[in-house]
């Protein structure tokens, strides 16, 4: 799949033709490369502060909407938006629903102290890895990604904006917005790009300390219930997961 060209390179551009889901969001966008994309998306956050936007990076495999008319979506992100609640009761409803054996292994996760020669690495940046197309081997980035301009300043609305999510086991579009709100304050973390079924997030402000990771990882894995059941609940691999949490500056969820 190839993205629609912009009306000219690098300028937001309009489509109205009707044959890919971003014409149909009727948002404005810019294809740009996608090897390099970590600093135009930083560039694009520091406009969207300004002009009251919020960048999103879109992959050329992702999918977003139901089909759905453009009055039915604009009334859809409308109710989304108001229907969010706190994350809180997200993570708790969430704990509550898993079964015993994972329910047992999350808590021995929250109970668990580093090793006294555990060292924190400092934060490192990128790479972003919606851009990169994970069906190749080797891994090489798209030639081409969309950046769009989702018209609110707050990026942890964008699942509202976009009504993504609420299919198979993914959190519904509210829930992810609570998420990404909650988020966001803790660690400066803002949704940046979409693909085939994966949310990631850019962060400011990783966890400072490897309980703070502890209590990320916890959230994170409720957040993506299927990674919980995939996760290996050794010691070892709790623990460089957790500190690698602390030097991430790029989070990513996926749901089948």
């Amino acid at each position: 799949m190839s993205w629609p060209a912009s009306r000219s390179n690098g300028r937001p551009g309009r489509r109205g033709n009707g044959q890919t889901q971003i014409e149909r969001l009727k948002l404005e966008f810019t294809t740009l490369p996608g090897e390099g994309i970590e600093e135009s998306f930083g560039a694009l956050q520091r406009e969207g502060r300004i002009a009251g936007f919020s960048p999103l990076i879109l992959s050329p495999n992702a999918w977003l909407l139901p089909q759905v008319t453009h009055r039915q979506w604009i009334g859809a992100a409308r109710q989304t938006l108001k229907m969010r609640r706190p994350a809180e009761d997200f993570f708790e409803e969430a704990y509550r629903n898993l079964d015993d054996e994972l329910r047992m292994a999350l808590d021995e996760l929250s109970s668990l102290t580093p090793d006294p020669d555990l060292e924190l690495p400092q934060p490192v940046e990128g790479p972003m890895w919606t851009v990169f197309d994970h069906s190749k081997r080797p891994i090489e980035p798209f030639r081409e990604v969309a950046a769009l301009r989702i018209p609110t300043a707050k990026s942890w609305r964008i699942p509202a904006f976009l009504l993504y999510g609420g299919w198979n086991d993914a959190p519904s579009p509210e829930d992810m917005m609570a998420v990404a709100e909650h988020w966001h304050t803790r660690f400066g973390a803002d949704i940046c790009a979409i693909g085939s079924g994966t949310l990631e997030f850019r962060v400011s402000r990783p966890p400072a300390s490897f309980q703070d990771a502890l209590c990320l990882l916890r959230e994170q894995l409720l957040f993506c219930q299927e990674t919980l059941e995939d996760y290996q609940f050794s010691r070892e691999a709790i623990q460089s997961h957790a500190a690698s949490l602390t030097t991430s500056r790029y989070w990513v969820f996926w749901w089948d």
